[in-house]
């Protein structure tokens, strides 16, 4: 699951500003993700989905009918 999004404040001009940092899928142990639990690891490279690179990757780890050779 991503990380809910963070507000980050600056000043600017004496005036704040607030901008909404939203982080995605990466870091260690992303290759493993399975977020339906469908057996097929979440695809999380940047980009769009690609089969050739990645293909045992799940291109739809939201929905558990849909994984590496059932859909992708």
């Amino acid at each position: 699951m991503a990380c809910p999004p963070r507000a980050a404040v600056t000043a600017r001009g004496g005036r704040l500003r607030t901008s909404a940092v939203v982080f995605a899928f990466g870091g260690g142990g992303a290759a493993s993700w399975d977020l339906d639990a469908d057996g097929g690891p979440a695809w999380w490279l940047p980009g769009a989905y690609d089969a050739i690179r990645s293909p045992e990757t799940d291109c739809d780890d939201d929905d558990d009918e849909v994984y590496p050779g059932r859909g992708c």
